[in-house]
């Protein structure tokens, strides 16, 4: 086939590569993948198939005829659907052919089988930034660095950037395009030789997080800090700090902690839990920093990022079984956007660590980050070798996409994160799982739906019996409203009354205690006179035993007395016969007889007066005896009526005491009576919104049994367009066979 009849052979090949791409209604962003799209495969194709001057055949001209040819029938059977064809074989010396061949075998490029993936869109990121850029620049020269030329990532957020720019800021040029190798000192002293050759240079974009802080201090170095303008990607202490002094017009944020932690959680559920992931894609929080805004994202004070909120974040979930699932993180350095990446896996470890999981973070050997993208694929076969349970790594280059395939095949769960390279293939892939996955949400809906119109015809008789069941409620809450009212009443009157009765029982308490203490003060006098009594008695008992003494005495003395009056008359009759010697004797006689008679008349009057006195003790004596026994009597009375007393207060004072708790109690009524009028209250306020609610609510319901049957028209609608869908997507030959 000659190049003419090759070059129209292309245009409808082309178009039908477009027109299945438009079928298939999907947005032109999903295909621009690794800087391709299907239009660019014509726009290619064409250019290297316009017809070129003859020249003698040769080798190279057959071996280019050839390769052509290989490229021609792959593009055949591209636009019949197989997505796995490639163009092999030796290459030629046409620079564009071969340029051209790798970009369709970029397109068709075997598709990764990790799980899932997490990180930014770098195509967000592009545009965003190429908005950003437009807003302060307005029109200028701008130059691009990228991390490497054949950087995915970095060719996604400049071509993004320069599509942004083109469509809303035409006066905006890229000028240059600089490889960085995210190498700070290389990036500065490029800028420095780019800004001494282009003075008109107005921005420079660079398109890693690595080197943006050396290529502001290469700009402020040059005396041009605010006259070129510096953007960059991520927040990083010498971007951060570069930007604090002025340097740096805007970052793009891409939230690294939350592509470190994220994945290593994600895979851990998936290998412990057994939960499967709900997409192949989570995309992070992407947002441009500017210095207006800079705080939110930066602690210039302490010059760290402000990122570590776990709340945003995929929660762990408790293992099914004792496994302990071992995952490694790939990153590529511990500085700068990388340290926060390696912030986020740590603290997902320390959320594992109680749940059996532990977390390795391993960076591949090299000099420079380009060169450790190139050894990543030997840390995921070290990973496969240590059995590991999963790994999560950054696809930089699609060299790695071979090593994640081998470590899916020997049963390694894999999410990457932070980029990946996405052919047509890989696209068209992922495009077949979502709509599958669709098609289940959407049967599954379609089902939901039907069960949801069922449920709400259910609610609506529920509602309606609820409604019954108010109105019925409601009368009952009026009569206990009711009813409270009585018993208010009544409450009222109980509490009077046991307030009454309390003063009455502390009174009886008082006077009960009262008599307690005179009767036992009456006791103690009692007992007082009982032993003066007793020793009344004594005294009188020994009083009579003296009286009975003494009367004996006195009779001895009456005795005498009558003998010495014997004794006198004698003498006065011897005194008589002895006539005048005898006078004196008998004057003598007659004295002692004369005290005689007188001791005798003595004697007779003591002993009368003895007598009586005696009568009159035996009196005291039988009196005293009668006044103890009746004292002794009156005393018995007394404790008895002491015990009584006691009891008495003893019983008033529990009667004081139930009659304050059954006054407390009353008071307690009267309050909760307080409480279940507020209550009732409440309720029949309730009782009303409830009215009025399920008045709505039958009306919401009513109107939702009409939104649930369109849904369920809808849901069909969806699912009969996901069947349609898979069955297109069908056509396309994604794996070979």
């Amino acid at each position: 086939m000659n190049d003419r009849r090759l070059r129209w052979a292309a245009i409808p090949l082309g178009l039908a590569l477009v027109l299945d791409l438009a079928l298939l209604g999907l947005p032109a962003w999903d295909f621009v993948l690794g800087g391709f799209s299907a239009a660019g495969v014509l726009a290619a194709f064409l250019v290297v198939a316009v017809p070129r001057r003859r020249n003698r055949q040769t080798p190279e001209t057959d071996l280019r005829s050839a390769r052509l040819t290989s490229l021609s029938n792959a593009l055949i059977k591209f636009s019949a659907g197989d997505m796995t064809v490639t163009v092999t074989g030796e290459a030629c010396s046409d620079p564009q052919v071969e340029a051209c061949i790798q970009e369709f075998n970029d397109v068709t490029a075997e598709p990764s089988h990790r799980q899932f993936y997490v990180g930014s869109d770098s195509l967000v990121e592009g545009t965003m930034a190429g908005r950003a850029i437009g807003a302060k620049l307005g029109k200028g020269r701008l130059a691009i660095l990228v991390g490497s030329l054949d950087g995915v990532n970095f060719q996604l957020r400049r071509k993004a950037a320069l599509s942004e720019l083109r469509d809303h800021y035409p006066d905006v040029h890229e000028s240059a395009l600089v490889e960085s190798r995210v190498d700070p000192n290389w990036a500065y002293d490029q800028v420095t030789k780019l800004l001494a050759s282009d003075p008109a240079l107005g921005a420079i974009y660079v398109t890693e997080g690595g080197t943006p802080g050396a290529v502001a201090k290469a700009v402020a170095d040059a005396g041009k800090a605010g006259k070129v303008l510096v953007f960059g990607h991520d927040v990083t202490p010498a971007t951060m700090e570069a930007m604090d002094k002025g340097w740096v017009a805007a970052t793009i944020f891409q939230d690294p902690f939350a592509q470190g932690y994220d994945p290593v959680v994600r895979l851990f559920n998936l290998v412990g839990a057994g939960e499967t992931p709900q997409a192949t894609r989570y995309v992070t929080k992407v947002r441009s920093v500017a210095p207006e805004n800079r705080a939110e994202f930066w602690d210039s004070a302490k010059k760290v990022s402000r990122a570590g909120d776990l709340s945003r974040l995929v929660v762990p979930r408790k293992p099914r079984t004792d496994r302990r699932p071992r995952i490694a993180v790939v990153g590529l350095a511990n500085d700068g956007f990388w340290a926060e990446v390696k912030a986020g896996a740590l603290a997902a470890q320390n959320a594992l660590a109680p749940l059996g999981g532990t977390v390795e973070w391993l960076i591949p050997a090299g000099a420079d980050e380009p060169e450790r993208i190139t050894n990543v694929g030997q840390v995921i076969r070290t990973v496969i070798a240590g059995h590991y349970d999963a790994v999560a790594v950054p696809v930089h280059s699609r060299s790695i996409l071979g090593p994640i395939n081998e470590a899916v095949a020997a049963g390694v769960a894999v999410a990457t994160f932070n980029s990946e390279p996405l052919s047509f293939r890989q696209t068209l892939a992922t495009v077949t799982a979502e709509a599958k996955l669709q098609l289940s949400v959407s049967r599954d809906l379609d089902e939901q739906a039907v069960r949801g119109a069922s449920s709400a015809e259910q609610i609506g008789a529920s509602l309606g019996r609820v409604n019954q069941g108010l109105g019925r409620q409601k009368q009952q809450v009026e009569q206990t409203g009711s009813d409270l009212e009585t018993l208010g009443t009544t409450l009222g009157t109980i509490d009077s009354a046991a307030r009454t009765s309390a003063a009455a029982t502390q009174s009886v308490t008082k006077a009960a205690g009262d008599s307690f203490q005179a009767v036992e003060d009456s006791l103690g006098a009692m007992v007082s006179l009982e032993a003066s009594s007793r020793a009344i008695a004594t005294s009188v008992e020994e009083l009579n035993k003296e009286t009975d003494r003494i009367a004996e005495n006195v009779s001895f003395i009456g005795d005498i007395a009558n003998q010495t009056n014997t004794l006198a008359i004698n003498a006065s009759i011897e005194a008589a016969r002895n006539g005048v010697a005898g006078r004196g004797f008998a004057v003598i006689a007659a004295e002692i007889r004369s005290l005689s008679d007188q001791a005798d008349r003595a004697a007779a009057t003591i002993s009368t007066l003895l007598a009586s006195v005696s009568a009159k003790v035996k009196l005291v004596e039988t009196t005293t005896q009668q006044s103890f026994e009746r004292t002794r009597k009156t005393h018995e009375l007394a404790s008895r009526s002491q015990e009584a007393l006691g009891l008495i207060r003893s019983a008033a004072e529990a009667s004081e005491l139930q009659m304050g708790q059954i006054l407390g109690a009353v008071q307690q009524v009267v309050g909760f009576r307080s409480q279940i009028a507020n209550v009732v209250a409440i309720l029949k306020q309730t009782n009303e919104d409830w009215d009025l609610a399920v008045g709505q609510s039958l009306t919401a319901t009513s109107e939702m049994t009409e939104a649930v049957g369109r849904i369920a028209q809808a849901a069909k609608l969806l699912s009969e367009r996901s069947t349609a869908q898979e069955g297109m997507l069908r056509q396309f030959k994604l794996e070979e066979e």
